[in-house]
């Protein structure tokens, strides 16, 4: 398979490229595409805002909340009272102390209101030394 060392949407080179997102468009893979991280995540955006991609997206989640009942709802309850105003996430992480996007970590599912905030790094180091799958 031929695979490209840049991006093949910006065709930018990016320090990540060398863990890229590759993909092949035919059976044989003889086509490899790389795309940077933006360009990823702008692919995947596109796609779910797409009819397919929205249907496929409503029934991962809807296996995904099957699988694990209590922990759906936990993440219901808390969303509910941070956009009520009821819960402040705080600015910083609770671990590193970096400011960035938080995730809420729940120790116990039975306790949706008590989290721990966390980056998405710090939330996956965590999940990571628990001995846990990587899915958050």
């Amino acid at each position: 398979m031929i695979i490209k060392d840049y991006c093949s949407r910006c065709k930018g080179r990016d320090e990540l490229m060398p863990k890229p997102y590759c993909y092949s468009n035919s059976s044989k893979g003889t086509v490899g595409y790389r795309y940077c991280r933006p360009c990823h995540t702008s692919r995947l955006r596109s796609y779910r805002e797409t009819d397919t991609g929205s249907e496929r997206t409503y029934e991962a989640i809807k296996r995904q909340y099957a699988r694990s009942p209590q922990k759906a709802r936990a993440r219901a309850i808390l969303n509910y009272h941070v956009n009520k105003g009821n819960i402040s996430k705080p600015n910083a992480c609770s671990d590193c102390n970096r400011i960035k996007r938080l995730d809420g970590h729940h120790e116990d599912y039975s306790l949706p209101l008590d989290v721990i905030w966390l980056c998405r790094q710090c939330h996956a180091k965590l999940h990571h030394t628990e001995g846990r799958s990587s899915s958050i």
